[in-house]
Protein backbone atom coordinates (compact mmCIF):
# COMPACT_ATOMS: atom_id res chain seq x y z
CA UNK A 1 0.00 0.00 0.00
CA UNK A 2 0.99 3.60 -0.52
CA UNK A 3 3.12 4.94 2.73
CA UNK A 4 1.70 8.38 3.63
CA UNK A 5 4.28 9.75 5.20
CA UNK A 6 6.49 9.24 2.22
CA UNK A 7 4.19 8.46 -0.74
CA UNK A 8 6.12 5.59 -1.54
CA UNK A 9 4.55 2.27 -1.99
CA UNK A 10 5.59 -0.25 0.03
CA UNK A 11 7.15 -3.30 -0.51
CA UNK A 12 5.42 -6.94 1.42
CA UNK A 13 9.06 -8.23 2.15
CA UNK A 14 7.92 -10.94 4.92
CA UNK A 15 3.99 -11.36 4.42
CA UNK A 16 4.03 -12.27 7.95
CA UNK A 17 0.39 -14.32 8.05
CA UNK A 18 0.76 -16.10 12.05
CA UNK A 19 1.84 -15.07 14.91
CA UNK A 20 1.67 -17.21 18.32
CA UNK A 21 3.01 -16.46 21.70
CA UNK A 22 4.64 -19.27 23.41
CA UNK A 23 4.57 -18.80 27.54
CA UNK A 24 6.38 -21.75 28.35
CA UNK A 25 9.88 -20.43 26.37
CA UNK A 26 8.86 -17.10 26.45
CA UNK A 27 9.37 -17.32 22.52
CA UNK A 28 7.28 -16.00 19.11
CA UNK A 29 6.16 -18.15 16.13
CA UNK A 30 6.11 -16.08 13.56
CA UNK A 31 5.11 -17.18 9.90
CA UNK A 32 6.78 -15.18 6.97
CA UNK A 33 5.08 -16.31 3.67
CA UNK A 34 7.61 -14.69 1.12
CA UNK A 35 10.74 -16.13 3.09
CA UNK A 36 9.01 -19.81 3.21
CA UNK A 37 10.00 -19.47 7.16
CA UNK A 38 8.71 -20.25 10.34
CA UNK A 39 10.68 -18.01 12.70
CA UNK A 40 11.01 -18.27 16.59
CA UNK A 41 12.22 -14.91 18.16
CA UNK A 42 13.42 -15.12 21.83
CA UNK A 43 10.39 -12.35 23.53
CA UNK A 44 12.85 -10.88 25.46
CA UNK A 45 15.96 -9.61 23.30
CA UNK A 46 13.59 -10.31 19.83
CA UNK A 47 16.71 -12.16 18.86
CA UNK A 48 16.01 -15.02 15.83
CA UNK A 49 16.25 -18.38 17.33
CA UNK A 50 15.81 -20.21 14.31
CA UNK A 51 14.10 -20.37 10.88
CA UNK A 52 12.22 -23.55 10.01
CA UNK A 53 12.13 -23.95 6.23
CA UNK A 54 13.74 -24.20 3.18
CA UNK A 55 17.55 -22.31 3.05
CA UNK A 56 16.55 -22.27 7.10
CA UNK A 57 18.54 -23.17 10.04
CA UNK A 58 17.00 -27.18 10.12
CA UNK A 59 17.69 -30.44 7.60
CA UNK A 60 15.14 -32.13 6.92
CA UNK A 61 15.52 -35.35 7.32
CA UNK A 62 11.54 -36.56 5.64
CA UNK A 63 9.28 -35.51 3.16
CA UNK A 64 9.20 -31.91 1.42
CA UNK A 65 9.55 -28.27 3.16
CA UNK A 66 6.42 -25.88 2.98
CA UNK A 67 6.44 -23.06 0.87
CA UNK A 68 3.93 -19.97 1.25
CA UNK A 69 3.06 -21.42 4.12
CA UNK A 70 0.06 -20.20 6.75
CA UNK A 71 -1.63 -20.86 9.77
CA UNK A 72 1.22 -22.58 11.71
CA UNK A 73 -0.30 -24.00 14.94
CA UNK A 74 2.11 -26.22 17.69
CA UNK A 75 0.34 -28.91 18.48
CA UNK A 76 0.68 -31.07 22.19
CA UNK A 77 3.17 -33.15 20.78
CA UNK A 78 5.73 -30.69 20.04
CA UNK A 79 4.80 -30.99 16.24
CA UNK A 80 4.45 -28.21 13.72
CA UNK A 81 0.97 -27.86 11.39
CA UNK A 82 0.46 -25.56 8.84
CA UNK A 83 -1.01 -24.91 5.65
CA UNK A 84 1.32 -25.05 2.61
CA UNK A 85 0.29 -22.89 -0.29
CA UNK A 86 3.22 -25.19 -2.27
CA UNK A 87 3.90 -21.90 -4.45
CA UNK A 88 7.60 -20.96 -4.86
CA UNK A 89 9.43 -23.86 -4.57
CA UNK A 90 12.42 -24.32 -6.68
CA UNK A 91 12.15 -28.11 -6.92
CA UNK A 92 9.06 -27.88 -9.04
CA UNK A 93 8.02 -26.61 -11.48
CA UNK A 94 4.89 -23.61 -11.25
CA UNK A 95 1.89 -26.09 -13.09
CA UNK A 96 2.92 -28.82 -10.91
CA UNK A 97 3.14 -27.24 -7.89
CA UNK A 98 0.15 -28.09 -5.19
CA UNK A 99 -0.97 -27.24 -1.95
CA UNK A 100 -1.26 -29.54 1.13
CA UNK A 101 -2.15 -29.37 5.06
CA UNK A 102 0.98 -30.24 7.10
CA UNK A 103 2.55 -31.34 10.11
CA UNK A 104 6.01 -31.32 11.00
CA UNK A 105 8.30 -32.63 13.59
CA UNK A 106 10.71 -30.23 14.69
CA UNK A 107 14.04 -31.20 17.13
CA UNK A 108 15.79 -28.11 17.84
CA UNK A 109 18.52 -29.90 19.58
CA UNK A 110 19.51 -31.90 16.79
CA UNK A 111 18.38 -29.34 14.13
CA UNK A 112 16.05 -31.65 12.00
CA UNK A 113 13.09 -31.62 10.79
CA UNK A 114 10.75 -34.34 9.20
CA UNK A 115 7.44 -34.29 7.53
CA UNK A 116 5.12 -36.32 9.49
CA UNK A 117 1.94 -35.87 7.77
CA UNK A 118 0.35 -34.69 5.02
CA UNK A 119 -3.06 -34.59 3.87
CA UNK A 120 -4.10 -37.09 0.65
CA UNK A 121 -6.45 -34.55 -0.93
CA UNK A 122 -5.91 -34.72 -5.18
CA UNK A 123 -3.44 -32.34 -6.48
CA UNK A 124 -4.90 -28.76 -6.23
CA UNK A 125 -3.84 -25.18 -5.94
CA UNK A 126 -4.79 -22.74 -3.47
CA UNK A 127 -1.95 -19.50 -4.07
CA UNK A 128 -3.27 -17.45 -1.08
CA UNK A 129 -4.33 -17.75 2.37
CA UNK A 130 -5.16 -21.32 4.03
CA UNK A 131 -6.10 -22.83 7.61
CA UNK A 132 -5.07 -25.77 9.31
CA UNK A 133 -7.13 -26.03 12.84
CA UNK A 134 -6.83 -29.30 15.06
CA UNK A 135 -10.10 -30.19 16.67
CA UNK A 136 -11.33 -31.11 20.10
CA UNK A 137 -11.44 -34.69 18.69
CA UNK A 138 -7.95 -34.79 17.14
CA UNK A 139 -9.27 -34.45 13.48
CA UNK A 140 -8.50 -31.17 11.33
CA UNK A 141 -9.92 -28.64 10.20
CA UNK A 142 -8.84 -27.58 7.05
CA UNK A 143 -9.51 -24.15 4.75
CA UNK A 144 -8.28 -24.70 1.56
CA UNK A 145 -9.09 -20.33 0.59
CA UNK A 146 -8.30 -20.02 -3.19
CA UNK A 147 -9.12 -22.90 -5.76
CA UNK A 148 -9.08 -21.73 -9.00
CA UNK A 149 -7.74 -18.40 -8.30
CA UNK A 150 -5.07 -18.61 -11.21
CA UNK A 151 -8.20 -18.72 -13.66
CA UNK A 152 -8.93 -15.77 -12.24
CA UNK A 153 -11.57 -13.57 -9.72
CA UNK A 154 -14.64 -15.16 -11.34
CA UNK A 155 -13.33 -18.72 -10.39
CA UNK A 156 -11.88 -19.20 -7.54
CA UNK A 157 -13.83 -20.76 -4.52
CA UNK A 158 -12.97 -22.07 -0.93
CA UNK A 159 -13.05 -25.30 0.66
CA UNK A 160 -13.25 -26.62 3.79
CA UNK A 161 -12.75 -30.27 5.05
CA UNK A 162 -12.57 -31.73 8.16
CA UNK A 163 -10.25 -34.96 7.90
CA UNK A 164 -8.73 -37.42 10.15
CA UNK A 165 -4.50 -37.86 9.81
CA UNK A 166 -5.45 -41.67 9.31
CA UNK A 167 -7.77 -41.47 6.23
CA UNK A 168 -7.41 -37.78 4.38
CA UNK A 169 -8.06 -38.91 1.39
CA UNK A 170 -11.89 -39.00 2.62
CA UNK A 171 -12.82 -36.21 4.48
CA UNK A 172 -15.09 -36.53 7.34
CA UNK A 173 -17.25 -33.62 5.52
CA UNK A 174 -16.34 -30.84 3.57
CA UNK A 175 -18.22 -28.19 2.12
CA UNK A 176 -17.31 -25.55 -1.70
CA UNK A 177 -17.95 -21.97 -1.80
CA UNK A 178 -19.91 -20.53 -5.11
CA UNK A 179 -17.24 -19.69 -7.83
CA UNK A 180 -16.20 -15.83 -7.29
CA UNK A 181 -16.12 -16.36 -3.47
CA UNK A 182 -13.12 -16.27 -0.60
CA UNK A 183 -12.76 -17.64 2.65
CA UNK A 184 -9.78 -16.79 4.35
CA UNK A 185 -9.95 -18.73 7.36
CA UNK A 186 -12.06 -20.93 9.65
CA UNK A 187 -11.79 -20.82 13.42
CA UNK A 188 -13.10 -23.93 15.45
CA UNK A 189 -15.64 -22.88 18.34
CA UNK A 190 -16.52 -25.67 20.61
Amino acid sequence: GLDPATGEFGKDWTHGNGIIYREASDTITYSMRHQDWVIEIDHVTGDVLWRFGDEGDFTLTAGTWQFHQHSPQWQDDGTLLLYDNGLGNPSVPDPLETSRAARFSVDTGTMEAALVWEDAAEDFVSPIAGDTDRLPDGSILVTDSSIGLNLGPQAIYSRVREIDEDTSDVPQWSFTTDLGTFIYRCIPTE
